[in-house]
């Protein structure tokens, strides 16, 4: 009983250590999309409020969901260029470590 649940453990432990580099490459996408985001939300507060638009917690909501998106059209298309430099280290790094399958 106790080599089948070794056995069990280690085909686990095995299949933990694949890493799809398709998943990876999404990760690494979503990392720079949350990076512009956080980007775009500092440079907002740089901007003097003129009031035209009033300060309300629909505009906030807006503003939010907005920088989101364009975060995520940004790094959906090239973007900075962050994510694939994190892509690629990552892979320089643990690819022959964790078994980086197609």
């Amino acid at each position: 009983m106790n080599g089948s649940v070794t056995k069990i453990n280690d085909q686990k432990s095995i299949e933990l250590n694949r890493i799809n580099k398709e998943e990876l490459q999404r990760v690494c996408r979503d990392f720079e999309s949350i990076f512009i985001q956080q980007m775009m939300k500092v440079m907002r507060k740089t901007i003097v409020k003129s009031g035209f638009f009033g300060n309300t917690i629909g505009k906030d909501l807006f503003e939010s969901f907005f920088d989101t998106e364009v975060s995520k059209l940004i790094s959906n298309r090239d973007g900075l260029g962050l994510g694939k430099m994190l892509y690629e280290n990552i892979i320089k790094k643990i690819g022959n470590q964790y078994n980086v399958r197609e």
